[in-house]
């Protein structure tokens, strides 16, 4: 036998010692909003109840709401609701799966959203 070889797969061997989630992970609890893949282009250009329409409708409202005024806590609290609405109204239809607060982020980081606070809009009820 050449060389040494791990007993484990390179899978294995390149995912060990990671504490983040693996990608196939996030990309199956993503499931249909892995459309979040698609152009900005074609986000505009598709049906308005397909997938990737949804989500660019989604990515509309966020920036709508992302543009709101945060000087007071009314304003802030206004703010939030618009980002839950977003999620709640657009992104949770599009989503053929749970949508959880690291799905919220994932699809938010692919459509080019800041950083916000992902439970906002999303169902806690699956913690488990």
């Amino acid at each position: 036998m050449k060389g040494s070889h791990s007993p484990m797969g390179i899978g294995a061997a390149l995912n060990a010692g990671r504490t983040t989630t693996p990608h196939g992970s996030i990309a199956s609890a993503t499931g249909s909003l892995n459309a979040s893949h698609a152009s900005l282009n074609a986000m505009s250009h598709a049906a308005p109840n397909s997938t990737v329409g949804m989500i660019g409708s989604y990515r509309g409202a966020m920036l709508a709401a992302l543009g709101m005024p945060t000087a007071t806590p009314a304003q802030v609290a206004a703010r939030n609701t618009a980002i839950a609405a977003a999620r709640a109204d657009l992104l949770g239809p599009a989503s053929n799966k749970e949508l959880t607060p690291s799905v919220v982020s994932a699809v938010d980081k692919q459509i080019g959203l800041p950083a916000t606070d992902p439970t906002l809009g999303v169902s806690q009820s699956s913690r488990y």
